[in-house]
């Protein structure tokens, strides 16, 4: 059997209708799905199952109410309707079933599986069958039974190694779901007829025994291990109901202590995010700080580049002052080195002389 395709419509986190072909290889008959946590792998399994049977499982095997199968947006929105459509092929037939429910015309918000009503449609070839075929026409082809080993969900290993735990209940059950599924149950019902014929046959051996005074004693003997045998059995049935109601206990133990696992998790995930966050605050006020320096800054960087122009212009005047000052200062050395090299002599004659100019100046400007 290989499914070609699934359309899935409003189930669990797939809002609408969500459609999936599967590879047709010839030879590779098994399909990989992987993905995060958390992310539809195990409620894509549970479509198929659901596909299939009718029924999606949970942790520990525990049937999940139609009332959580119904995506939560489209039930928000008045939605419930849901649907499951597998198209696959068997020993070159096609077959197409779809599965169907909706919350009944009374019913306005479901608590229960009784508020939906549900339909299923299947046909071979394209030929539609009754409704009472259905389901034997699906388990000859993928029995219910050892379903789970054809949809594996990995993150289920746990209990897939406690169905393998010799001597367990679930591995029992599991035994004796293939044993179905190859048709040994056959054996088994003859085992279990052959076993009744026993206590049938020591039954009416012990009455026997009842009608002939020599065999009385043993009769008697008979008859309280008959009664012992019977207080026995009741009590192991009284026992396994016992068992089964501690690993109920059990199972929702572990449930609580994985989701506290998870908050664990998720805290020391928050402690870490908080971490982050702390640095980043911290980088931010370094920043800031920066920010502001930067600022305290700024005005220098924009006055600069205005007033450089006339910086560059009073720095030039200031260079030729520099050395019209240094001029200054080497034409006073040599007016000082001029006149010390200048003695008397020669001083009352230029006096003179530049008197005499100044007399004949004098004359032609008045003449």
């Amino acid at each position: 059997m290989k499914i070609q395709k699934i359309i899935i419509n409003n189930f669990m986190p797939y809002k609408g209708e969500q459609k999936v072909k599967f590879p047709q290889h010839e030879t590779q008959n098994v399909m990989l799905l992987f993905g995060d946590n958390m992310r539809g792998k195990t409620s894509f399994l549970n479509a198929i199952r659901w596909g299939f049977y009718g029924k999606a499982l949970g942790r520990h095997l525990r049937e999940i109410p139609r009332v959580n199968l119904v995506n939560i947006d489209s039930a928000t929105s008045g939605d419930w309707s849901m649907s499951i459509t597998l198209l696959f092929n068997n020993k070159e037939k096609n077959y197409e079933l779809k599965r169907t429910i909706n919350i009944k015309q009374h019913v306005s918000q479901p608590k229960t599986d009784a508020d939906f009503e549900e339909s299923v449609y299947l046909a071979i070839d394209g030929e539609v069958q009754s409704g009472d075929l259905i389901g034997r026409e699906v388990n000859q082809i993928i029995p219910e039974e050892i379903s789970r080993f054809f949809l594996f969900d990995g993150e289920l290993l746990q209990e897939y190694e406690n169905l393998l735990i010799e001597d367990s209940e679930h591995g029992e059950k599991i035994k004796e779901h293939i044993e179905q599924a190859l048709g040994v149950p056959a054996l088994l019902n003859g085992r279990d007829d052959l076993q009744y014929l026993l206590k049938q046959a020591i039954n009416k051996q012990a009455l026997d025994a009842r009608k002939s005074k020599e065999l009385k004693g043993h009769a008697e003997r008979q008859k309280q291990l008959s009664i012992k045998r019977d207080t026995c059995e009741k009590d192991y049935k009284d026992l396994l109901s016992q068992k089964e109601s501690i690993q109920t206990d059990i199972d929702a133990i572990d449930d609580n202590l994985k989701n506290t696992e998870a908050v664990q998790r998720k805290k020391v995930e928050l402690e870490h995010l908080e971490g982050e966050k702390k640095s980043i605050e911290d980088q931010l006020i370094d920043l800031a700080n920066d920010l502001r320096e930067l600022l305290r800054n700024a005005w220098k960087d924009i006055l600069n580049s205005s007033v450089s122009p006339m910086l560059k212009s009073l720095s030039d005047e200031r260079n030729n002052i520099q050395a019209s000052v240094s001029n200054k200062a080497v034409l006073d050395a040599k007016i000082q080195e001029l006149t010390n090299s200048l003695n008397e002599d020669t001083c009352p004659k230029l006096i003179d002389m530049i008197g005499k100019k100044r007399w004949v100046a004098k004359v032609k400007h008045t003449s």
